[in-house]
């Protein structure tokens, strides 16, 4: 039976730990002979959904194993790769637990950042009253300020690997947009002007973004911490992303 308690001490002693073996070729290495230099590809973890009902682990694990799948064959390749259901297993009974163990979004997290992933898909699972299942998706890079909700919902007579292919496709859309919002963040304190460019980018792809929107508003803190346009852009990255407690807080501070 799937365990949905979590053991402070189990998640302390996983915390200590050195993270997992990353795959790939690291940034550092050398190619020999006239081979290009080629970068790792970045590591995607999807958690197994959260259930609000415990009665649903079983459903949430199924769900999980149908977005997982669905979303590695929709963005894997040279640029991005998807951890398994096996390494993530394997990781988890070495640490204590049971195969496909439930976490709750911070514990999950914390598994994420041991995996050594850079992005993490977390789902959150929940009923109608009609009975079908509804879910909330957050796409976000493990050291960003904002990244992405969305929602969806079972549609009725819909098999889960349909919604989870369904949850696959609306987070796969982040993925595209996420590399020109990683260039904002990667620039806005040297290279305000190539920042701003890659959050338009990333804004044309998914509309109100929180990860670019985000940016660009410590941007626009830099010109003036409470002018409209700073305001704006919070809450934008608010409206793209609700659960990020840095577009929360800016809003809160200039609000004060």
């Amino acid at each position: 039976m799937l365990q949905q308690a979590i053991s402070v001490s189990l998640l302390s002693a996983i915390a200590a730990l050195a993270p997992a073996s990353s795959q790939g070729i690291q940034k550092s290495a050398s190619i020999s002979g006239n081979a290009p230099w080629v970068a790792p590809a970045t590591k995607v973890l999807v958690a197994t959904p959260y259930p609000t009902n415990p009665a649903d682990s079983l459903t949430a694990v199924a769900l999980g194993n149908a977005i997982r799948d669905q979303l590695s064959s929709k963005i894997g390749g040279s640029d991005w790769v998807v951890i398994t259901r096996r390494e993530v297993n394997n990781n988890l009974q070495t640490w204590g637990y049971g195969a496909d163990q439930v976490f709750a979004p911070e514990s999950a997290k914390l598994l994420a950042s041991k995996l050594t992933a850079q992005v993490f898909v977390m789902t959150t699972l929940s009923k109608t009253p009609s009975g079908l299942f509804t879910v909330s998706i957050r796409v976000t890079g493990l050291n960003d300020d904002a990244g992405q909700v969305m929602p969806a919902t079972q549609l009725a007579g819909q098999k889960l690997a349909d919604f989870g292919s369904k949850i696959a496709d609306q987070a796969a859309v982040i993925f595209r947009a996420y590399p020109d919002a990683k260039t904002c963040n990667d620039n806005y304190t040297t290279t305000p002007a190539k920042a701003i460019e890659g959050a338009n980018k990333a804004l044309k792809v998914v509309p109100n973004y929180g990860n670019a929107e985000y940016c660009l508003g410590m941007i626009e803190h830099g010109k003036d911490s409470v002018g409209a346009e700073t305001i704006r852009r919070f809450k934008n990255a608010t409206l793209g992303d609700p659960l990020s407690l840095r577009a929360v807080n800016q809003l809160a501070i200039i609000h004060q």
